[in-house]
C-alpha cells in the first residue's frame, strides 16, 4: 500500500454471514464494472475479508479523501461559505452526470455513498466527488427488473420507495437520482436564514425554485435531466459569484431572466461598491437607449436600483440619486406610467445643487407631464428649465443640448394647448441641435473622431424627434406648406411612395414605426392625389398582411393602423372589409387598456374606438366611451383631462395630437 494511502473497511449491518459475504462479492462486481467504465469518479473495493467473524469490503483510500456524510455532520461545516457549498453540490451533480452518460443510474444516492477528495474550509477547496458504495447502481436497461435497492425515507425517490418495498411494476428512471441530489443539496445548503441574514436574495429564490424542482414529488415536473440540472445550477453559482464581487448589473438581469418578482431579490450587501453600482447605473442607461428596449426589464432594474440606493441613502451622492430619477422617470415613461415619474421626480425636486442634473431632468418631466394630459405644467418646467440654462455656468456644448431639448418640449405643449408661436419654439430647438453651425463645427474638430460621431448622432437623434412633434404641430395646424418643408429634412428619399417603402423594405419594421405613422398621418392630412395614386395605395395595400412586431414596441402600432384605415376608406368612400380589419387590429394592441390602467395610450384607444364608431355611423356608442374614459379619469385622478372631456363632450376631436 502506497504512504499516500489508507485502508478504510465497510461493515454491512443486515443479513447473516452468508447473505452479506453474497452481497458483498455482487458489489465488488459492480465496483470493478463501473471502476472499469469511470474511474476518476469510482474509489473501487480492493478486496473482501472476514475476521472475527465479520465480514467487510476493504478500500485503499487516498488521505486527501473525507466521507462526505463525515463532512456534513462535522461542527466546522457551519463555517463553509456559500461558494464551497455550492461547489459542493456541483460536484455531486458532475458524478451524476458521469454515470448518467455512460447510462448508469446511481440510485438513492445519499451522503453516505459519496468521498470528497481534496475538501478544505479554510483554502475553501473541494476537489472531486467520489462513489465508494455499489450496492445499488445499475444499468439503464436493467433497472426494472431489480428490486432489491438500498433505500431511505430522506434521500430516495418516491417512485424508487414504492418500487422498492410496494410495486415492483412502479417504473423507476434518471429523475430518480436528480430528486436525490436536490435532497443532499437541501442539507448542504442547510438552514435558509442564513442566506437572508447574508443579504443574497436572489440567491435564495433560485435556490429554493432549484431544490423544489428537483424533489417534486412528480418526476415529469422534475429537471428534464442530470445535464439539465447542472446547467441551472451553474446560473446559482455564478449569481452567488456576483453577489461576491457586487456585480449589481449582472445580479438583476439574472432574477430577471428567471421571471422572479422584484420584490423577492432585494438584495442587502454588507456594504454599498460605489463603482459597482455606478456602472448598474449606466446599464440602466444603454437599455433605456436601445431601439429594441425591453421597457419591462427596465423598470424591473429599475426598481432594484432604487431599492439599493433607499437602503444605502447616506452612501451615493446626490449626482447618482438625479441620475437614478432620470432613469427611472424614463422607464415609467415608456410604460405609460406616467403618475409614478411624477411621483420619482417629487423625491428629488428639492436638489437645487445639482443645477446640471436637474437642467437634464427638466425636459424629461415636461414630457411626463404632457404624458399626463398636464400641458401648462410642461410648458412651465420648460421654461423654467430654459431661464435657469441660460442664467447657468453650464459648460456650452452641454447647455445647447439641453436648451434644444427645452425648446423641443415647449413647441409641444403650446400645440397640444393650440397656443400660438410654438413654432419659434421648435425652430429655436433645431438651432441649437443644428451639427453644421459654427458652434458644432469647432467642437468636432477639438474631439478625436469617435467623441465627435458619438455627438453628430445624438444631435441628430433630438433634430430627428424635433422635427416629428414639429411635423404633428403642422398636421394639427393644417399647415401643409410647413409640414412639406419639414418632410424633406425628415424622410428618406424623394417621393412619398419611394419614402414609404424604404421603411416598410427594412427588416426590423418596428424599429421605423414612428416615421411610418407620421408619414401616413402628413398624407392622410395634406395629400390626397398622393393618397389615392395608384403606387402609393398598392404599397400601403401591402402592409394589410405584415407581421407587426406588437412585443418589442407597439406603440405608435396602433395609430399606424389607424390611419391606414382611414386611407383606406377615403380611397375607396367607404368602411371597407380591410379598414374594418385594420381598425379592429388597431383597438387590440394596447395591455394597459385591456388591464383596466390609465395613461394617455388609454385615451388614444378611446379616440380611435370613437372614429371606428364614427365611420359606421354608431356616434351613439361613444357616448358610453366617453363615460367610462371620464371614470377612469376620475379614478386615477386624470383632473384635468376629465375638465376637457366634460368641457368639449366629444372623443372624435380629442386629443388628435396623438404622440408626445
Amino acid at each position: 500500500m502506497s504512504s499516500d494511502e489508507r485502508i478504510f473497511k465497510k461493515f454491512l449491518e443486515k443479513g447473516s454471514i452468508s447473505e452479506q459475504k453474497k452481497m458483498l462479492l455482487e458489489e465488488k462486481k459492480c465496483s470493478d464494472k463501473l471502476t472499469a467504465l469511470l474511474g476518476n469518479y469510482c474509489i473501487p473495493i480492493d478486496n473482501i475479508s472476514e475476521s472475527d467473524g465479520k465480514i467487510y469490503a476493504v478500500y485503499k483510500l487516498p488521505k486527501n479523501v473525507k466521507p462526505l456524510s463525515e463532512i456534513i455532520n462535522d461542527v466546522s461545516f457551519s463555517d463553509c461559505t456559500m461558494r464551497v457549498r455550492l461547489l459542493l453540490i456541483k460536484r455531486i451533480l458532475e458524478l451524476v452526470c458521469a454515470f448518467h452518460e455512460k447510462k448508469w443510474y446511481c440510485l438513492s444516492i445519499s451522503p453516505g455513498m459519496l468521498m470528497v477528495e481534496d475538501f478544505d474550509i479554510p483554502m475553501g477547496n473541494v476537489g472531486k466527488v467520489l462513489i465508494y458504495d455499489f450496492r445499488n447502481p445499475v444499468p439503464f436497461e436493467s433497472v426494472n427488473e431489480r428490486h432489491n435497492f438500498n433505500v431511505s425515507n430522506k434521500y430516495t425517490s418516491p417512485e424508487l420507495l414504492i418500487h422498492s418495498r410496494y410495486d415492483e411494476s412502479k417504473s423507476v428512471s434518471e429523475k430518480s437520482d436528480l430528486y436525490s441530489v436536490a435532497k443532499i443539496a437541501e442539507t448542504i445548503i442547510g438552514d435558509f436564514n442564513s442566506i437572508i441574514a447574508n443579504g443574497n436574495l436572489i440567491l435564495l429564490a433560485m435556490l429554493r425554485v432549484f431544490i423544489s424542482t428537483g424533489k417534486s414529488p412528480e418526476p415529469e415536473y422534475r429537471f428534464e435531466s442530470s445535464e439539465n440540472m447542472l446547467s441551472v445550477f451553474e446560473n446559482l453559482i455564478k449569481e452567488n459569484c456576483f453577489f461576491e464581487k457586487n456585480d449589481y448589473t449582472s445580479m438583476f438581469h439574472q432574477a430577471y431572466d428567471n421571471f422572479f418578482e422584484w420584490q423577492e431579490c432585494l438584495i442587502s450587501p454588507d456594504h454599498l461598491d460605489k463603482n459597482m453600482f455606478e456602472a448598474a447605473l449606466s446599464n440602466l442607461e444603454d437599455q433605456l437607449l436601445r431601439v429594441d428596449i425591453d421597457k419591462y426589464r427596465a423598470e424591473y432594474f429599475y426598481k432594484l436600483l432604487r431599492e439599493l440606493s433607499n437602503k444605502y441613502k447616506n452612501t451615493i451622492t446626490d449626482e447618482q440619486k438625479v441620475r437614478l430619477a432620470i432613469l427611472g422617470i424614463r422607464a415609467k415613461n415608456n410604460l405609460g406610467k406616467s403618475f409614478d415619474a411624477l411621483e420619482i421626480y417629487e423625491s428629488v425636486r428639492d436638489l437645487e445643487t445639482m443645477l446640471e442634473e436637474m437642467a437634464e431632468l427638466s425636459p424629461v418631466i415636461a414630457s411626463t407631464y404632457m404624458d399626463c394630459y398636464r400641458y401648462a405644467d410642461a410648458q412651465k418646467v420648460a421654461e423654467e428649465n430654459i431661464i435657469r440654462l441660460h442664467n447657468s455656468n453650464i459648460r456650452m456644448e452641454k447647455k445647447r443640448i439641453l436648451l434644444g431639448r427645452s425648446y423641443s418640449s415647449k413647441g409641444c405643449s403650446m400645440g397640444f394647448q393650440h397656443i400660438l408661436g410654438a413654432d419659434e419654439s421648435f425652430e429655436q430647438a433645431l438651432y441649437f441641435f443644428n451639427e453644421k453651425d459654427n458652434f458644432w463645427k469647432e467642437i468636432f474638430e477639438s474631439r478625436n473622431l469617435e467623441d465627435s460621431d458619438r455627438l453628430i448622432k445624438s444631435l441628430r437623434s433630438n433634430t430627428h424627434i424635433t422635427l416629428f412633434h414639429y411635423m404633428q404641430y403642422a398636421c394639427e395646424t393644417r399647415r401643409k406648406e410647413l409640414y412639406g418643408a419639414l418632410s424633406d429634412k425628415y424622410f428618406i428619399g424623394k417621393e412619398w411612395t419611394e419614402r414609404l417603402k424604404a421603411y416598410i423594405s427594412n427588416k426590423d419594421i418596428w424599429k421605423n414605426y414612428y416615421e411610418i405613422y407620421i408619414l401616413l398621418k402628413g398624407i392622410y392630412c395634406f395629400y390626397p392625389e398622393v393618397m389615392c395614386s395608384s403606387a402609393f395605395y398598392d404599397e400601403i395595400q401591402k402592409m394589410y398582411d405584415l407581421e407587426f412586431e406588437k412585443e418589442k414596441m407597439f406603440y405608435p402600432l396602433s395609430l399606424i393602423e389607424l390611419y391606414l384605415a382611414l386611407i383606406e376608406i377615403k380611397v375607396n368612400g367607404s368602411l371597407t372589409e380591410n379598414a374594418e380589419k385594420l381598425f379592429k387590429q388597431a383597438l387590440t394592441h394596447d395591455n394597459e387598456v385591456k388591464k383596466g390602467n390609465m395613461n394617455i395610450q388609454t385615451a388614444i384607444w378611446y379616440r380611435i374606438y370613437a372614429l371606428y364608431n364614427d365611420v359606421k355611423d354608431e356616434t351613439d356608442k361613444n357616448k358610453r366611451l366617453l363615460k367610462r374614459l371620464m371614470i377612469l379619469c376620475r379614478r386615477f385622478g386624470w383632473a384635468d383631462m376629465y375638465s376637457a372631456l366634460e368641457k368639449d363632450g366629444k372623443l372624435i376631436d380629442f386629443l388628435r395630437f396623438e404622440v408626445c
